[in-house]
């Protein structure tokens, strides 16, 4: 009878997973066996190691939306008038309908994320995604209704540092190993570099961007730096 008790607590002790002190109690009316549990530090009982690890760390996505379905700021921003635009398509940083990049009829290059208001010949336009004022424009043509692109672009980026960077309006060449440029940033001759297809490599829950310079003679730049982004920001429609 004692083996079988015996073998009896090694199988609890498998079956459990965990590390056990076993000692025998003296005998009063016959023998008797006693366990002790103690726990495992790598493998509690109760759950796998993974249950118990902390939220594995991501970048952000935010969704801007700086106007209400009324066509007005949001709450928090503020509008100023400023000229008229033409050429108005769908935005790139768009997750949302009715957001759209146009042209400045002055010629003074295009502004990426712009929000149709009802009458659709004013639209509410944002520099950046940090910024809370918006400048309010106008065109002679009504602007169609666009959804967004299949795949969008974020709008701006915040990297690991405390770095921020935001959509330019076009490319251009680094000169080194034919990456371009997509991203202007806030520090000083800091871009953020692509080959082709997306600027940030989505392939893990923290997105990496190449952050680097740019230079006509590739023999003056180092190679680019792979940089963390800590929140990606997209121009989203209030409904």
């Amino acid at each position: 009878m004692i083996k079988w008790a015996w073998a009896a607590v090694l199988a609890v002790v498998v079956a459990a997973g965990g590390i056990f002190a076993v000692r025998a109690l003296p005998e009063k009316s016959g023998p008797s066996i006693a366990v002790e549990t103690v726990q495992n530090e790598r493998y509690p009982i109760g759950g796998s190691t993974a249950s118990r690890s902390t939220t594995e760390p991501k970048t952000t996505v935010v969704n801007v939306v700086a106007v209400d379905a009324a066509g007005n700021p949001a709450e928090g921003y503020t509008s100023v008038a400023e000229g008229r635009v033409t050429g108005c398509e769908r935005s790139p940083a768009s997750v949302g309908v009715d957001i759209v990049s146009c042209a400045s009829s002055g010629g003074g290059g295009r502004t990426n994320v712009c929000w149709v208001t009802a009458s659709r010949t004013v639209l509410l336009c944002g520099n950046t995604p940090w910024e809370k004022t918006l400048r309010v424009v106008r065109t002679d043509v009504a602007v169609g209704k666009f959804g967004s692109p299949e795949s969008p672009q974020p709008w701006g980026l915040e990297l690991d540092g405390g770095t921020k960077c935001v959509l330019a309006v076009g490319s251009s060449s680094s000169g080194e190993n034919n990456l371009l440029s997509d991203y202007v940033c806030d520090k000083p001759g800091q871009y953020l570099l692509t080959g082709s297809g997306h600027v940030a490599d989505r392939s893990k829950p923290v997105w990496t961007v190449q952050r680097g310079r740019l230079d006509p003679s590739p023999e003056k730049l180092s190679p680019p730096v792979e940089v963390k982004v800590i929140a990606a920001y997209f121009a989203a429609a209030s409904n």
